[in-house]
């Protein structure tokens, strides 16, 4: 940790922004002859940047040094032409927002993660990624995906579903593929019940990957209602919290996990709060307690840095008929690495389920294990309090 005025910075996170990530879209074959001269002009590499190989698949994560950029109209234009095997190329286009550093550090100390995805059917497949300034300078890469094996793709990063588009196909990130299939939808039936999510939220959260994971973990439930408590665990405080939750707040959501540089950042006095296993021992006594309780709480967090083991005196006493207890930790984009958190060492504790979702067959079980429980204790109201 490095204290700098009244900021505690935790290395490694601060120093790393995140541009808002962006479904690239498919042009047309006008707008793809337009952008296609630009692969032309732009042969150089002039703007520093770094492609992990971990992201070279169906999207990208490109790191940029925050100091080489202009900050004028804060945008980048990344362009993406991706080439079937045997077929001809298809492009791919979409625009960043620079966020703003924070006014009490210095720009040279700053890197900027651009981060993007799109999809692909099965087959092999030569990208090419070019990322235009508007100062004009450029940084060039290229890599080939293999999208035979499903293996390794996440169903974050690279939302690709082979199962529904035909060999060779190229398609946006945003178009129909089932990845994004909640709506609000809620469920008025007779087993409808009132379910919460716990979203932790912290620098690594991407707020494309997150409407899909909010998203398609709510889609398969009969939602009589849907509770959203977003909150920081490293600064041990609640974020957000509105009183129903639905598709129409996604922006909202967007906005707030947007602030990158806040989240990255922890005062002393948040420091000195409570332990972190304390803060979430009574966030979810505030769920528990609550007058409409739901049948299901649902955890959803990239790993948290922190892995503090509850103590006995601290968990929550749980009621007979208490809601279901589940924790979905999705790592992203290779930024985290899974871990025994301290959100997965509580829900243990309580005898809940973890699950660790970074492909689509993992969503797909996990959420099948989840509704057959449910199923398996009968359709039945939700417990009076």
């Amino acid at each position: 940790m490095r204290a700098m005025g009244k900021r505690i910075w935790p290395l490694g996170l601060a120093v790393c922004l995140t541009a808002a990530a962006c479904g690239q879209t498919l042009l047309s074959s006008d707008g793809a002859a337009l952008m296609e001269r630009r692969f032309s002009e732009f042969k150089a590499d002039t703007l520093n940047c770094s492609v992990p190989a971990a992201f070279q698949g169906a999207g990208y994560s490109v790191v940029v040094h925050f100091r080489d950029l202009s900050h004028e109209s804060g945008k980048l234009l990344a362009l993406t032409r991706v080439t079937p095997k045997g077929q001809t190329p298809s492009i791919l286009a979409g625009t960043h927002k620079i966020p703003k550093p924070p006014g009490d550090m210095r720009v040279h100390r700053f890197d900027l993660r651009v981060f993007g995805t799109f999809r692909l059917g099965p087959g092999k497949y030569r990208v090419e990624w070019l990322l235009i300034a508007d100062d004009h300078r450029s940084c060039r890469r290229k890599w080939v995906v293999d999208m035979s094996e499903p293996q390794g793709r996440s169903w974050l990063t690279g939302p690709s579903s082979p199962d529904r588009l035909r060999p060779g196909e190229v398609a946006s990130a945003r178009s129909s593929s089932g990845i994004f299939n909640w709506k609000g939808k809620l469920d008025r039936g007779d087993c409808g019940f009132p379910v919460t999510v716990l979203l932790n939220v912290n620098a690594w959260n991407f707020p494309w990957a997150t409407r899909v994971a909010i998203a398609n973990l709510v889609a398969p439930l009969p939602c009589l209602s849907v509770h959203l408590v977003a909150f920081s665990l490293d600064q041990r405080r609640e974020i957000w919290r509105p009183e129903h939750f639905g598709a129409a707040d996604f922006s909202t959501l967007d906005e707030i996990l947007e602030d990158r540089a806040y989240f990255a950042t922890i005062t002393a006095e948040e420091l000195a709060r409570r332990s972190v296993q304390s803060y979430l021992a009574g966030l979810l006594e505030q769920e528990l307690e609550a007058k409409e309780r739901s049948r299901v709480i649902l955890w959803l967090s990239a790993p948290a840095r922190n892995h503090e083991t509850p103590r006995k005196e601290v968990l929550p006493q749980l009621q007979p008929c208490h809601p279901r207890l589940v924790y979905f930790q999705y790592p992203q984009g290779g930024n985290s690495a899974a871990s025994r958190d301290s959100i997965h060492r509580l829900v243990k504790a309580l005898e809940g389920k973890v699950f660790v979702v970074e492909t689509p067959d993992d969503l797909h079980q996990a959420t099948q294990e989840l509704l057959k429980d449910i199923q398996d204790e009968g359709c039945q109201a939700t417990p009076p309090h």
